[in-house]
Protein backbone atom coordinates (compact mmCIF):
# COMPACT_ATOMS: atom_id res chain seq x y z
CA UNK A 1 0.00 0.00 0.00
CA UNK A 2 1.19 3.53 -0.83
CA UNK A 3 -0.14 6.41 1.25
CA UNK A 4 -0.51 9.70 -0.55
CA UNK A 5 -0.16 13.01 1.24
CA UNK A 6 -1.24 16.46 -0.01
CA UNK A 7 2.41 17.21 -0.79
CA UNK A 8 2.73 14.04 -2.85
CA UNK A 9 -0.43 14.78 -4.84
CA UNK A 10 1.28 17.84 -6.28
CA UNK A 11 4.17 15.75 -7.68
CA UNK A 12 3.59 14.90 -11.33
CA UNK A 13 6.52 12.48 -11.80
CA UNK A 14 6.30 9.16 -9.87
CA UNK A 15 10.06 8.57 -9.56
CA UNK A 16 10.08 9.49 -5.86
CA UNK A 17 7.77 6.56 -5.09
CA UNK A 18 10.01 3.91 -6.62
CA UNK A 19 12.36 3.30 -3.63
CA UNK A 20 9.40 2.76 -1.32
CA UNK A 21 7.72 0.34 -3.72
CA UNK A 22 10.90 -1.73 -4.01
CA UNK A 23 11.39 -1.79 -0.25
CA UNK A 24 7.81 -2.88 0.38
CA UNK A 25 8.16 -5.66 -2.20
CA UNK A 26 11.32 -7.02 -0.63
CA UNK A 27 9.92 -6.95 2.88
CA UNK A 28 6.69 -8.60 1.85
CA UNK A 29 8.45 -11.43 0.02
CA UNK A 30 11.06 -12.05 2.67
CA UNK A 31 9.33 -15.14 3.98
CA UNK A 32 9.22 -16.68 0.51
CA UNK A 33 12.91 -16.00 -0.13
CA UNK A 34 13.86 -17.76 3.09
CA UNK A 35 12.39 -21.01 1.73
CA UNK A 36 14.28 -21.02 -1.56
CA UNK A 37 17.51 -22.83 -2.38
CA UNK A 38 20.90 -21.06 -2.03
CA UNK A 39 21.57 -18.56 -4.80
CA UNK A 40 23.94 -19.57 -7.62
CA UNK A 41 24.91 -16.19 -9.19
CA UNK A 42 25.79 -16.11 -12.91
CA UNK A 43 29.35 -15.22 -11.84
CA UNK A 44 30.74 -15.87 -8.37
CA UNK A 45 32.75 -13.01 -6.78
CA UNK A 46 36.18 -13.99 -5.43
CA UNK A 47 38.32 -10.83 -5.19
CA UNK A 48 36.27 -7.74 -6.10
CA UNK A 49 38.21 -4.73 -4.87
CA UNK A 50 37.37 -2.39 -7.75
CA UNK A 51 36.56 -2.62 -11.49
CA UNK A 52 40.25 -3.11 -12.34
CA UNK A 53 41.14 -5.82 -9.79
CA UNK A 54 38.01 -7.93 -10.02
CA UNK A 55 38.31 -11.74 -10.16
CA UNK A 56 35.31 -14.05 -10.56
CA UNK A 57 34.44 -17.68 -11.23
CA UNK A 58 32.10 -18.16 -14.20
CA UNK A 59 31.87 -21.96 -13.82
CA UNK A 60 29.56 -24.12 -11.74
CA UNK A 61 32.59 -25.65 -10.00
CA UNK A 62 35.68 -23.72 -8.94
CA UNK A 63 37.97 -26.31 -10.55
CA UNK A 64 36.05 -26.51 -13.87
CA UNK A 65 37.64 -23.39 -15.39
CA UNK A 66 40.16 -20.66 -14.70
CA UNK A 67 39.08 -17.68 -12.65
CA UNK A 68 38.50 -14.57 -14.73
CA UNK A 69 38.35 -10.79 -14.75
CA UNK A 70 34.77 -9.50 -14.97
CA UNK A 71 35.36 -8.78 -18.68
CA UNK A 72 35.94 -12.51 -19.27
CA UNK A 73 39.73 -12.52 -19.71
CA UNK A 74 41.67 -15.07 -17.71
CA UNK A 75 43.00 -14.00 -14.29
CA UNK A 76 44.09 -17.42 -13.19
CA UNK A 77 44.25 -18.59 -9.59
CA UNK A 78 45.08 -22.15 -8.61
CA UNK A 79 44.75 -24.10 -5.39
CA UNK A 80 45.41 -27.73 -4.52
CA UNK A 81 45.30 -29.74 -1.35
CA UNK A 82 47.29 -32.83 -0.40
CA UNK A 83 45.41 -35.24 1.87
CA UNK A 84 47.41 -38.08 3.38
CA UNK A 85 49.94 -37.84 0.55
CA UNK A 86 47.49 -37.64 -2.38
CA UNK A 87 46.94 -34.30 -4.22
CA UNK A 88 43.58 -32.92 -5.32
CA UNK A 89 42.53 -29.79 -7.22
CA UNK A 90 40.33 -27.20 -5.56
CA UNK A 91 40.66 -24.26 -7.96
CA UNK A 92 41.93 -24.05 -11.52
CA UNK A 93 41.55 -26.23 -14.62
CA UNK A 94 45.01 -27.81 -14.55
CA UNK A 95 46.91 -30.00 -14.00
CA UNK A 96 44.32 -32.40 -15.38
CA UNK A 97 46.36 -35.37 -14.13
CA UNK A 98 45.41 -34.37 -10.56
CA UNK A 99 41.79 -35.26 -9.73
CA UNK A 100 39.40 -32.53 -8.63
CA UNK A 101 37.96 -32.75 -5.14
CA UNK A 102 34.14 -32.91 -5.40
CA UNK A 103 32.56 -29.53 -4.65
CA UNK A 104 29.60 -29.93 -2.30
CA UNK A 105 28.32 -26.39 -1.68
CA UNK A 106 28.69 -22.70 -2.44
CA UNK A 107 27.64 -19.80 -0.23
CA UNK A 108 27.83 -16.15 -1.32
CA UNK A 109 27.31 -13.14 0.96
CA UNK A 110 27.93 -9.43 0.52
CA UNK A 111 31.64 -9.70 1.38
CA UNK A 112 32.46 -13.43 1.44
CA UNK A 113 32.29 -16.47 -0.85
CA UNK A 114 32.75 -19.94 0.67
CA UNK A 115 33.22 -23.19 -1.27
CA UNK A 116 33.04 -26.60 0.44
CA UNK A 117 34.69 -29.77 -0.87
CA UNK A 118 34.39 -33.39 0.26
CA UNK A 119 37.66 -35.32 0.51
CA UNK A 120 38.65 -38.74 1.83
CA UNK A 121 37.84 -38.35 5.52
CA UNK A 122 37.93 -34.53 5.48
CA UNK A 123 35.93 -31.48 4.48
CA UNK A 124 37.78 -28.52 2.96
CA UNK A 125 36.34 -25.00 2.98
CA UNK A 126 37.93 -22.41 0.71
CA UNK A 127 36.88 -18.83 1.51
CA UNK A 128 37.34 -15.53 -0.32
CA UNK A 129 36.83 -12.31 1.63
CA UNK A 130 36.78 -8.77 0.22
CA UNK A 131 36.23 -6.45 3.22
CA UNK A 132 34.36 -3.67 1.40
CA UNK A 133 32.82 -2.29 4.57
CA UNK A 134 31.25 1.08 3.87
CA UNK A 135 31.15 1.93 7.58
CA UNK A 136 34.96 1.57 7.78
CA UNK A 137 36.66 3.84 5.26
CA UNK A 138 40.16 2.56 6.06
CA UNK A 139 39.21 -1.04 5.27
CA UNK A 140 37.26 0.07 2.22
CA UNK A 141 40.34 1.86 0.84
CA UNK A 142 42.76 -1.05 1.33
CA UNK A 143 43.54 -2.95 -1.90
CA UNK A 144 43.44 -6.29 -0.07
CA UNK A 145 41.42 -9.48 -0.44
CA UNK A 146 41.80 -12.58 1.72
CA UNK A 147 41.90 -16.28 0.81
CA UNK A 148 41.68 -18.87 3.59
CA UNK A 149 41.36 -22.64 3.96
CA UNK A 150 39.66 -24.60 6.73
CA UNK A 151 40.00 -28.38 6.96
CA UNK A 152 38.04 -30.59 9.35
CA UNK A 153 37.94 -34.36 9.84
CA UNK A 154 34.69 -36.09 8.92
CA UNK A 155 35.61 -39.61 10.05
CA UNK A 156 37.07 -38.87 13.49
CA UNK A 157 40.61 -39.76 12.39
CA UNK A 158 43.73 -37.63 12.04
CA UNK A 159 44.86 -36.66 8.55
CA UNK A 160 47.95 -34.99 7.14
CA UNK A 161 46.92 -32.03 4.98
CA UNK A 162 48.94 -29.46 3.01
CA UNK A 163 47.61 -26.57 0.91
CA UNK A 164 48.99 -25.02 -2.28
CA UNK A 165 47.96 -21.68 -3.82
CA UNK A 166 49.22 -19.46 -6.61
CA UNK A 167 47.97 -16.52 -8.63
CA UNK A 168 49.12 -15.84 -12.18
CA UNK A 169 50.84 -12.65 -13.28
CA UNK A 170 47.77 -11.86 -15.40
CA UNK A 171 46.18 -10.37 -12.31
CA UNK A 172 48.94 -7.74 -12.02
CA UNK A 173 48.91 -6.38 -15.58
CA UNK A 174 46.44 -4.99 -18.06
CA UNK A 175 47.46 -7.08 -21.08
CA UNK A 176 49.32 -10.44 -21.30
CA UNK A 177 52.19 -8.94 -23.31
CA UNK A 178 53.37 -6.81 -20.36
CA UNK A 179 56.47 -7.91 -18.45
CA UNK A 180 55.97 -9.18 -14.92
CA UNK A 181 58.41 -9.01 -12.00
CA UNK A 182 58.24 -11.51 -9.13
CA UNK A 183 59.79 -11.26 -5.69
CA UNK A 184 59.50 -12.51 -2.13
CA UNK A 185 60.46 -11.22 1.30
CA UNK A 186 60.10 -12.24 4.93
CA UNK A 187 57.50 -10.60 7.14
CA UNK A 188 59.06 -9.26 10.32
CA UNK A 189 55.76 -9.35 12.20
CA UNK A 190 55.16 -13.10 11.70
CA UNK A 191 57.70 -15.82 12.46
CA UNK A 192 58.60 -17.76 9.34
CA UNK A 193 56.02 -15.98 7.15
CA UNK A 194 57.02 -15.05 3.60
CA UNK A 195 55.20 -12.63 1.29
CA UNK A 196 55.32 -12.78 -2.50
CA UNK A 197 55.09 -9.75 -4.75
CA UNK A 198 54.17 -9.49 -8.42
CA UNK A 199 53.99 -6.41 -10.62
CA UNK A 200 54.99 -4.88 -13.92
CA UNK A 201 57.72 -2.43 -14.90
CA UNK A 202 55.51 0.03 -16.71
CA UNK A 203 55.25 3.62 -15.65
CA UNK A 204 52.49 4.12 -13.10
CA UNK A 205 49.60 6.23 -14.38
CA UNK A 206 47.55 7.68 -11.51
CA UNK A 207 44.54 8.19 -13.79
CA UNK A 208 43.71 5.13 -15.93
CA UNK A 209 42.16 5.55 -19.37
CA UNK A 210 38.36 5.93 -19.32
CA UNK A 211 37.52 2.50 -20.80
CA UNK A 212 35.66 -0.52 -19.45
CA UNK A 213 38.00 -3.32 -20.56
CA UNK A 214 40.92 -2.31 -18.37
CA UNK A 215 42.53 -4.55 -15.78
CA UNK A 216 44.81 -3.90 -12.83
CA UNK A 217 48.34 -2.58 -13.33
CA UNK A 218 50.26 -3.37 -10.13
CA UNK A 219 53.53 -1.53 -10.48
CA UNK A 220 56.91 -2.55 -9.13
CA UNK A 221 59.60 0.16 -8.82
CA UNK A 222 62.55 -0.22 -11.14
Amino acid sequence: MILRTPEMSRIKEPFCLLPFIVLATLLGAGGAFAQTAPIRPPAVPLATLDPYFSIWSFADSLHADWTRHWTGSTNGMSSMVRIDGKPYRLMGRTPESIPALPQTSLAVTATRTVYAFAGPGVEVRLSFLTPTLIQDVEWLARPVAFVSWEVSSTDGSEHRVAVYFDIAGESAVNTPDQSVSWGRFALDTLDGAVAQTVGDFYECHPYPPPVDDLERDVHTPR
